[in-house]
């Protein structure tokens, strides 16, 4: 064997024998694992490091004693069981408690689903369904209004114009209901 090869095969051995030593003073088992990277590590820095002085035994059992000690500082000041390890703060208490859902806004918001529901709808007679359903649940503006452009498409103009008014009686600023009013010819928002 050529003096390189010999060299590599003793680097190998004192970096397993070094991992073995650092890794087994180890009190405990949670901490084997940072000691044994450290110490392999070490060795290995250590072991180039030596060669270049020309003693790499030195150098490779000097890095792994080095890494395996940094490894085990390491792996004791992360580990979460530590008495030294600093838990994160409990976040603040709520201002109050979680409870069941406000009735009035589950009633909003599948009062809002049945109007997105009749906005998809393929055919008037189902966007008419979901808008009526919509405006039982929670009225607004926007439900009463498309309600009543369904009732002008159907040529229904007094319940359209029901429709709008009743759109501007729950926003009297509503410009859609208003032009659509306007349109019809009526622009009085009273019944």
């Amino acid at each position: 064997m050529t003096m390189k090869a010999n060299s590599l095969r003793g680097a190998a051995v004192l970096l397993t024998v070094a991992s073995i030593f650092t890794g087994a003073g180890c009190a405990s088992r949670r901490n084997n694992t940072g000691a044994a990277i450290g110490g392999a590590s070490g060795a290995v820095v250590g072991g180039v490091i030596g060669s270049k002085s020309g003693s790499w035994g030195k150098g490779a059992l000097i890095g792994a004693g080095a890494g395996a000690l940094l490894g085990y500082v390491i792996a004791n000041e992360t580990d979460p069981k530590n008495d030294r390890y600093e838990a994160p703060p409990p976040p603040p208490p709520r201002e109050r408690p979680v409870t069941q859902a406000d009735p009035s806004e589950s009633r909003k918001a599948e009062a809002n689903r049945q109007f997105l529901v009749a906005m998809a709808a393929k055919d008037m007679a189902t966007t008419e369904y979901h808008l009526r359903e919509s405006i039982a649940m929670h009225p607004t503006p926007q439900a009463h209004n498309n309600l009543g452009l369904v009732y002008l498409d159907q040529g229904d103009r007094n319940r359209a114009r029901e429709n709008f008014r009743a759109a501007l009686s729950l926003d009297p600023k509503y410009e859609p209901a208003l032009q659509n009013l306007e349109k019809l010819g009526a622009t009085s928002v009273s019944r």
